[in-house]
């Protein structure tokens, strides 16, 4: 079995269950979705990769009940992506794509401070 790396301050691994996997409700979800099929199979290649991935590296699927703060990943996660979005506006320039991607980091700031207010915690 391999050995799966906890940095100090991480929450612990997950503890995997009888539970589906997040990723396929995701997946399941999205067949829902008013966009082309051809962006939804983009996306869903994009879970399917992210869900391996998350099988590597922490030996379990995203499972709920799985023993970690829901509220600590997405809060963690929507602050790289955060991050990410700012750095694709500084390296675009502007333009069409910029203005798109202004729009998407607007809403995963709003996410982020909504999320924090929603907990309690300070924004």
């Amino acid at each position: 079995m391999p050995e799966f790396r906890q940095r100090p301050g991480d929450q612990q691994l997950p503890v995997p269950n009888g539970g589906p996997s997040m990723h396929d409700l995701v997946i399941q979800d999205l067949v829902y979705w008013p966009v082309p099929a051809a962006e939804k199979e983009a996306v869903v290649g994009l879970l399917a990769a992210r869900k391996q991935l998350g099988l590597e590296r922490y030996g379990s699927l995203l499972q709920a009940g799985n023993h970690r703060n829901w509220r600590r990943d997405l809060a963690e996660e929507l602050a790289d992506a955060s991050v990410y979005a700012r750095q694709g506006l500084e390296e675009l320039g502007p333009g069409p794509e910029h203005d798109t991607l202004g729009d998407v980091y607007s809403q995963i700031l709003d996410l982020l401070l909504g999320l924090h207010t929603a907990s309690g915690d300070p924004a």
